[in-house]
């Protein structure tokens, strides 16, 4: 993936595989983009030092948060994660916007479209979708999809915001393949490759060496009836950078 080739999929959409979904002209790469799981030597990574600004008063001034840092957003099903996630994409000040969707349903894609084009931030925007009901395949390559874009970005020293929904079905995703291979279930159902593969993914994003740029992201993390206790959730704050609590 070279970087005029990635910046022609600004404004675009594309699907789990990474193949154009938006009815425009497919966008070609010179080369075969890596959706390795190759994580960047801790020894070479810059300290986390900026502000990472996002719009919104109650996280800028009582949860200030630093550019590469990686946030889940704990929430229930019937709470508004959707909008939040919006309001960041909104807010933020920063070059590009990737949106990674996995179950996504048909009205939250128009929403998360209409209130990027409002903002104006559609046009540095690239969308990762999943939908409801599509191949579990496609929902567990698409994180690692959304990520090589977005670290090809970052090692041209720019700064991505990366917004995933939700990490819960990327892990519901792996379960079913897990099982479907006959792989034991250990903790409520989740065979060991689920807890295997989170570290793996958010460890990808974060600062870059020296000259690199940064990839701060945002998780949801759907908590089964308001249970903090869930397996997913007590993963995911093991993993990735302090939390917040949707009430």
């Amino acid at each position: 993936l070279t970087a005029g080739f990635s910046h022609k999929m600004l404004g675009r959409s594309f699907d789990g595989a990474g193949q154009v979904s938006d009815g425009g002209p497919d966008v070609i790469f010179e080369k075969q983009l890596s959706t390795r799981l190759d994580t960047l030597n801790p020894t070479v990574r810059l300290v986390p030092k900026q502000p990472m600004w996002t719009g919104i008063p109650m996280i800028d001034v009582f949860n200030t948060l630093v550019k590469s840092q990686k946030i889940p957003i704990f929430a229930g099903p019937t709470e508004p994660y959707n909008r939040l996630l919006s309001q960041i994409a909104q807010g933020a000040q920063i070059y590009v916007i990737i949106f990674a969707v996995i179950g996504l349903k048909y009205d939250e894609y128009h929403y998360f479209k209409e209130q990027l084009s409002q903002s104006g931030n559609m046009g540095k925007t690239i969308m990762f979708s999943h939908l409801a009901g599509e191949s579990q395949i496609k929902g567990l390559m698409l994180p690692d999809v959304a990520l090589s874009v977005a670290r090809e970005f970052a090692d041209q020293g720019k700064d991505v915001l990366l917004l995933m929904d939700s990490l819960t079905r990327f892990a519901q995703a792996q379960r079913e393949i897990g099982l479907a291979i006959n792989e034991p279930p250990a903790t409520k159902g989740y065979p060991p490759s689920v807890f295997a593969k989170l570290p793996q993914l958010v460890e990808r994003a974060g600062n870059g060496d020296r000259g690199g740029g940064s990839i701060t992201a945002f998780y949801t993390v759907l908590v089964e009836g308001d249970d903090q206790n869930d397996p997913i959730a007590d993963a995911a704050r093991a993993i990735l950078d302090g939390h917040i609590v949707l009430s």
